[in-house]
């Protein structure tokens, strides 16, 4: 006898709910493209159906969220086995060289990062990327037809954010710290992220008050966000 297949919505979610005579049990999948469907016996009210849903929607929400970062460009560069990565948003091939002198170049769509231990090639690669950031933000700063208060622009490898902006108006401390690995992203993305820390030196949150605020230094700012968040850190 052939399943029964209909739809289920829970919250954002769109289920196919297949039932079967011979189910003994429900189950519950994430398909590779994010689809999810559930299968059940024919004699399955919805409701527990639903309670099943919802009691699995940490599950699916860790299933979503993997699916998704798969999808996105790794930013993240490793220096010790070659491999591949971006480099302002243009793929490219990535090949260690250990020797004494540390040198990072690149060649057409192959960046070479030589140094004599792993720690030698962050380190060059570090300076590498440094000065592409310091060029565009020079760039940026340029652009800028809006005050904005003195700080200090810093660099660090981030694992787990794109910037950040770090004050403390009684010691007087203001910084802006761009993470080494935006130099993955297309220029575009690379200007919303310093456009968003610079917006912090006025707005520690992200309420409406902030994105008034990035609005004015990046009027276009979403172009730059939706580019983005095609990118993660890591994997």
């Amino acid at each position: 006898m052939p399943a029964d297949v209909e739809y289920l919505e829970y919250g954002n979610y769109r289920i196919a709910l297949t039932r079967r005579l011979t189910a003994k049990r429900t189950t519950l999948k994430v398909g590779k493209n994010g689809e999810i469907s559930i299968t059940t016996s024919v004699f399955e009210p919805k409701s527990r159906i639903l309670r099943f849903v919802r009691d699995n929607e940490a599950f699916l929400q860790r299933s979503l969220k993997k699916i998704e970062n798969n999808k996105k460009k790794n930013a993240v560069i490793d220096f010790e086995a070659n491999g591949k990565g971006y480099l302002l948003g243009n793929p490219i091939n990535t090949v260690n060289i250990e020797h004494n002198q540390s040198k990072c170049w690149l060649d057409n769509d192959t960046l070479y990062i030589q140094g004599k231990s792993k720690d030698a090639r962050e380190r060059t690669f570090r300076k590498f990327a440094q000065d592409i950031l310091d060029n565009f933000i020079d760039q940026f700063r340029y652009e800028l037809l809006y005050a904005v208060p003195d700080y200090v622009l810093k660099y660090r490898f981030y694992k787990s954010r794109w910037g950040c902006c770090i004050k403390n108006e009684r010691q007087g401390r203001r910084e802006v710290v761009m993470n080494l690995w935006c130099v993955a992203m297309p220029r575009e993305a690379i200007r919303y992220i310093f456009y968003h820390e610079l917006a912090h030196l006025w707005v520690s949150n992200h309420q409406k008050e902030f994105y008034r605020q990035l609005s004015i230094l990046c009027p276009d700012y979403k172009k730059g966000q939706k580019i983005s968040k095609e990118y993660m850190i890591g994997g």
